[in-house]
């Protein structure tokens, strides 16, 4: 019985690492292969929207 309990022991231990393993590996993948989407079309990408923040005009008056 403890025989079989120390290989199930190892067993887990050899999946958690296997598991880890694969899991770096996949996002390792999508850092070197998600590439930014190519301007294929000619068009380029639409630009950010940037607004001014509205200034406000001081009316002085002398009283």
């Amino acid at each position: 019985m403890g025989v079989s309990l120390h290989v199930l022991k190892k067993l887990l231990v050899l999946a958690a690492l296997g598991g880890v393993a694969a899991g770096a590996v996949a996002l390792t993948e999508r850092f070197i292969f998600a590439s930014p989407k190519p301007a294929v079309s000619g068009e380029p990408p639409p630009l950010p929207v940037i607004k001014k923040k509205p200034v406000r005009q001081w009316k002085w008056r002398l009283t």
